[in-house]
């Protein structure tokens, strides 16, 4: 890869650093040229993901200096194909929200035009009318945030528009952000360097536990469970283990435990697309375990329940 922002030629690179994952900075990108990993970009990437994991957001630093652009450009590039390497749908679900409120730190400093074409270069169609941004209604629904205050009914609709002051918008902007950040991934082991998988062994991953009467009970075989798709059992499996984990151990609401189960059930596909379970069915799951307050089976019974399944040592 050039390490030289001179020999890239990179047009608009103070767009492209801010918010790497736009259509202008994907077009950036591309020109660079992939030839070998960069040791130095990679130990970028790898803090990019480190502080996803460990804060939640990502240290957006505004410079003027092209290399440094650059190396912040860069550096998400190889990130993805790190967190892609974790093989964990939560920790993709945590990057995706930490390069959002990365790139929310940036459009604070944004005009409205400003902020119109990071919209628009993700592909969410919006513009102003007397001192309100619009989204079409779709699109509202598909990245409305949790809150009362985000309901349809205390919103300004006409046209089938959404209007929205600039702090609304905004956090609208984010949760779309996250989908535009989180889309292509995880990116296909067979296309990522050996060099990933080295760096990736690197990361300090969250102990996933709770508090049980005084005990500490651990949930990691749940999170390799998520990351090994398995060709039966799968209904219970959805009902009694990865419902009640991701709703009431992670604390997902009840959609974002959906899309992540959903994406599992895909990769589970892969290996026997007989199957009964549908998005639907995987939805009212997760809304049963979130109202109900169940907890995940135990270790102990899932390996009865997966016996010859799936190793969840």
């Amino acid at each position: 890869m050039a390490e030289s922002t001179h020999e890239a030629g990179i047009k608009d690179l103070g767009f492209s650093y801010r918010y790497p994952f736009s259509a202008t900075a994907r077009e950036a990108i591309q020109g660079f040229g992939i030839r070998e990993v960069s040791q130095k970009y990679l130990d970028a990437g790898a803090i990019r993901v480190q502080e996803a994991i460990e804060s939640g957001t990502i240290e957006f630093v505004n410079t003027r200096y092209p290399e440094l652009m650059y190396t912040y450009l860069v550096s998400y590039v190889y990130a993805r194909m790190i967190v892609s390497a974790l093989k964990s749908p939560d920790i993709v679900r945590k990057y995706a929200f930490a390069e959002a409120r990365r790139a929310g730190t940036a459009i604070e400093g944004e005009p409205p035009d400003g902020i119109i074409r990071v919209a628009k270069d993700i592909a969410l169609e919006t513009g102003m009318k007397d001192g309100m941004f619009y989204v079409r209604f779709q699109a509202y629904l598909r990245y409305m945030p949790r809150g009362e205050e985000f309901a349809l009914v205390r919103q300004r609709l006409g046209g089938g528009l959404v209007y929205l002051r600039r702090e609304r918008f905004l956090r609208v902007l984010s949760r779309a952000i996250a989908s535009r950040v989180a889309r292509g991934l995880p990116i296909d082991a067979k296309e990522l360097p050996k060099e990933v998988f080295e760096k990736a062994r690197g990361i300090k991953m969250p102990a996933v536990s709770i508090k049980t009467g005084g005990m500490t009970r651990s949930y990691d075989w749940i999170e390799k469970l998520l990351s090994t798709p398995i060709p039966d059992v799968r209904h219970r499996t959805v009902n009694i283990i990865l419902a009640p984990y991701l709703t009431n151990v992670k604390e997902l609401d009840a959609d974002a435990a959906a899309t992540v189960i959903i994406d599992y059930i895909e990769k589970c596909k892969e290996i026997n697309p007989d199957t009964k379970i549908n998005d639907s069915y995987i939805r009212y799951q997760c809304r049963y375990a979130k109202a109900k307050g169940l907890k995940p089976l135990s270790l102990k019974r899932a390996k009865e329940l997966l016996h010859g399944i799936v190793n969840l040592e």
